[in-house]
């Protein structure tokens, strides 16, 4: 996908290796995503929902993965 924005761009990609990018590579800010977010949320009536909180959650479901506990919002490395 980036290589084919590459070719239609003429080579002007920056190729950063970021998730969320613009058209040509750029950083988006993140007030952009949020507010992309926000909307999709509204679009397909999910609840609030922040980015925030997912990856939080997501680094403390891998974190169980391997082995150790999660106690609030602290992540005990220390049982592994």
């Amino acid at each position: 996908m980036a290589g084919q924005a590459k070719e239609r761009s003429g080579g002007q990609v920056d190729d950063r290796g970021a998730v969320f990018t613009g058209q040509f590579g750029e950083y988006m800010s993140k007030n952009y995503i949020n507010l992309q977010f926000k909307r999709l949320l509204k679009k397909h009536d999910f609840p609030t929902l922040y980015l925030i909180d997912i990856s939080q959650h997501l680094l403390e479901c891998q974190t169980v993965e391997v082995g150790a506990t999660v106690i609030g919002a602290n992540i005990n490395l220390a049982d592994k």
